[in-house]
């Protein structure tokens, strides 16, 4: 699929929010969700394993080594094997218009061996924004306050993960949205 070109300003209209990362045992109310997903999520399977698909369709069942990104918009089950560990990110990335800024119907699922970029700059990430963007999202207690220097890591790690994440996505066939 060809790299979607854009200029410079029409790029800077992208409206990307990292919500959340964290590197943890998937807490209880995490299996067995049903629903809509309205942001994306990104599942790194470090330990365990993971059976997800959409509503009413046969599942899959994918262990370590596996990334997983469900769609948006659509119903979808996910079930994580007990002690399950993964990285999870939690983001928006999306249009003024409020337009994904990738769309895909189904759940994608890459190796770590295929895209390695995406495990490196995810745990480059964490690494620097674990603290401030762990569950529970955004405490408003005060102890997660930052200065402008760590933000500026924090959204210029995120805008790596995001770019290799984006690549990956478009080589496995998703298109972006303009």
């Amino acid at each position: 699929m060809k790299t979607k070109i854009l200029g410079l300003y029409e790029w800077d209209q992208l409206n990307c929010q990292l919500f959340w990362i964290y590197d943890d045992m998937v807490p209880v109310v995490g299996s067995g969700r049903k629903g809509l997903v309205y942001r994306y999520s990104a599942w790194l399977i470090k330990d365990g394993s993971i059976e997800f698909g959409l509503s009413g369709e046969p599942m899959i069942k994918l262990g370590k080594g596996s990334w997983v990104f469900p769609p948006l918009g659509k119903r979808k089950d996910q079930i994580f094997s007990p002690g399950t560990r993964i990285i999870s990110l939690n983001f928006l990335a999306e249009w003024p218009d409020g337009r994904p800024l990738l769309s895909y119907d189904r759940f994608i699922h890459l190796g770590t061996r295929e895209y390695p970029e995406l495990q490196k700059y995810a745990e480059s990430l964490l690494a620097t924004a674990e603290e401030q963007l762990s569950i529970p999202v955004r405490k408003k207690n005060g102890k997660h306050e930052i200065d402008f220097r760590t933000f500026s890591s924090v959204k210029e790690k995120f805008w790596k993960w995001l770019g290799a994440w984006a690549s990956a996505l478009e080589a496995e066939g998703c298109s972006y949205t303009a």
